[in-house]
């Protein structure tokens, strides 16, 4: 039986409908929405708290606005390990201007799919964000 890991992911919206979207510091970089695995015994509401603290530095007033959609990865991450990402809109207060961690090396907001390269996941949440407002 294959064990999972979860992580939950934060869709943050603009009032123009727009996504904000962070490119992930790495050998191979992408864009990514902010977020992570639970820790421990937290609930999905403190580990998206915590994960947004983390990742946009300043930011407040948190909410859960849905849940977009889970999407496991088609790969594992260790031996007989995968990863359940779930997907959630929230509504946060960014600073301005916008400050992120070093995890993270820019930000930009889309209001489309075709902006910049997205997959998997993120692609699935933002797919499923666009169209329910057209």
């Amino acid at each position: 039986m294959k064990n999972f890991n979860v992580g939950i992911k934060g869709v943050v919206t603009n009032q123009n409908g727009g996504v904000l979207l962070l490119k992930k510091n790495q050998q191979k970089p992408f864009w990514e929405v902010p977020g992570g695995r639970i820790d421990d015994d937290e609930s999905i509401e403190q580990t998206l708290e915590r994960e947004i603290q983390e990742e946009l530095t300043g930011s407040s007033n948190f909410t859960i606005v849905q849940i977009l959609c889970a999407h496991s990865l088609p790969h594992d991450i260790a031996d007989g390990l995968s990863l359940m990402l779930i997907y959630y809109q929230i509504s946060i207060k960014l600073p301005d201007p916008i400050q992120i961690s070093d995890e993270h090396s820019e930000y930009m907001w889309v209001s489309s799919l075709d902006q910049v390269p997205i997959d998997g996941g993120t692609y699935k949440a933002l797919k499923a964000y666009f169209e329910q407002n057209k």
